[in-house]
């Protein structure tokens, strides 16, 4: 329930258009990894096509903000 909250917190703050209080919510959160998303299975099912050769490259988009992208690559890594 708490990952609940946290979610509908990050959304609230995006969708006021308070850029400034979104960044910084976003980079005190920056070393929690976010929950793995609507698309995370896809993206697991692509990569695994990489098993015997590179055929599958994933490209991470973001038109919020440099902060939340920072966020989405250590949730990535941490991951794998």
């Amino acid at each position: 329930m708490q990952f609940h909250r946290a979610r509908c917190l990050e959304n609230r703050v995006f969708e006021a258009g308070d850029l400034a209080s979104y960044e910084a919510l976003q980079r005190s959160r920056l070393e929690t990894p976010a929950k793995p998303g609507v698309a995370f299975g896809l993206i697991r099912k692509l990569l695994a096509l990489n098993a015997d050769e590179q055929r599958v490259e994933v490209v991470i988009l973001s038109c919020s903000d440099p902060i939340s992208g920072l966020r989405a690559f250590h949730s990535c890594r941490g991951t794998g």
